[in-house]
């Protein structure tokens, strides 16, 4: 499946959840089951299909970081020359201390993504009252975080949109993930360009993930603990899987399909709340239409404290 994606400027112009329904539910014997059923308490390296694609509208990134070597009389000058910059003590790409230069980062359109593993299927609707049937695991990149009871959980690493002409026409920096998913899911080759425009080829592609799922102890009482990252493509000999689910495009300003809207998780929801071109889209119009109802993985989430990440990007230097 290929989908038109909607690309627009930090204006917004196109360019070329709720609460459960107090329903007590069963967490441990819920989460005890999708370890048990999943069998991922020490990661493996999976098979699985991008099923759904996600706009998150304009946000505002985190501000940039890069290391700097000077003297506090030249770090006085950067800021002469731009008083936005400011100067704070961290770490390097190798975990050292280093001084670092910060730099507010420009709004820009995100989006993230659902990946399903059909090898995998869980009967979680038993635990709700729910006699739909099992659905394959889905996991969705970018992690979360908590960002107070206000706000609640957003996503934690959204990914941008953002070309660059390093490759010679626009395209994403060929070290984005999504530059490397594209690469893997052989759209293209290392060092040809992909577009923005491009991203809904990415929808139904097959690649190979790190995925840990886990329970995460806090204060006595377990929680359910799940992991995903970007490994690399399919290898010799490994099979494309036929999508098992409808493949899911949510856009800002397009008429999304109903039951798409509704079973967005709400961290996802809370970070499309936030975007600077929220306001006044079909999105926001279809979201309130629906009646703010909550889907399983909402209700999941929310029961999570907010110490405990429900899902969380993997390091690239785990050991599986």
């Amino acid at each position: 499946m290929s989908v038109q994606f909607e690309i627009y400027g930090a204006t917004g112009e196109p360019v070329a959840t709720g609460s459960g329904d107090g329903k007590k539910i069963d967490w441990d014997g819920l989460n005890n089951y999708v370890v048990e059923t999943c069998g991922l308490q020490d990661g493996d390296t999976l098979v699985g299909y991008i099923s759904a694609l996600y706009d998150l509208g304009i946000q505002t990134p985190a501000d940039s970081e890069y290391v700097f070597t000077g003297t506090q009389e030249d770090e006085a000058a950067e800021i002469a020359k731009n008083p936005s910059v400011y100067f704070k003590d961290g770490l390097d790409d190798n975990k050292a201390p280093a001084r670092l230069k910060c730099a507010p980062s420009k709004p820009f359109q995100h989006v993230t993504f659902a990946v399903d593993f059909p090898e995998i299927m869980l009967d979680k609707g038993k635990f709700f009252g729910d006699d739909s049937g099992a659905k394959p695991l889905r996991l969705y990149l970018g992690g979360d975080f908590w960002m107070g009871k206000e706000i609640g959980k957003v996503v934690q690493n959204p990914f941008s949109m953002k070309n660059t002409t390093k490759t010679g026409a626009w395209s994403f920096d060929s070290k984005a993930t999504i530059y490397k998913m594209a690469v893997g899911a052989k759209l293209i080759k290392d060092g040809e360009p992909f577009e923005s425009k491009r991203i809904g080829e990415l929808l139904g592609k097959s690649l190979q993930w790190k995925v840990k799922i886990d329970l995460t102890e806090n204060k006595g009482k377990f929680y359910l603990n799940q992991k995903i990252g970007y490994a690399a493509g399919l290898g010799r000999g490994q099979q494309p899987i036929d999508p098992v689910m409808e493949l899911v495009y949510v856009g800002f300003n397009k008429d999304n399909d109903a039951q798409s809207v509704n079973e967005i998780p709400s961290h996802i929801v809370n970070t499309m709340k936030r975007a600077s071109n929220f306001e006044g889209s079909k999105l926001q119009q279809q979201l309130v239409g629906n009646g703010a109802s909550t889907s399983q993985a909402d209700v999941e989430q929310e029961e999570l404290p907010p110490s405990v990440p429900q899902s969380v990007v993997l390091d690239d230097g785990l050991p599986f």
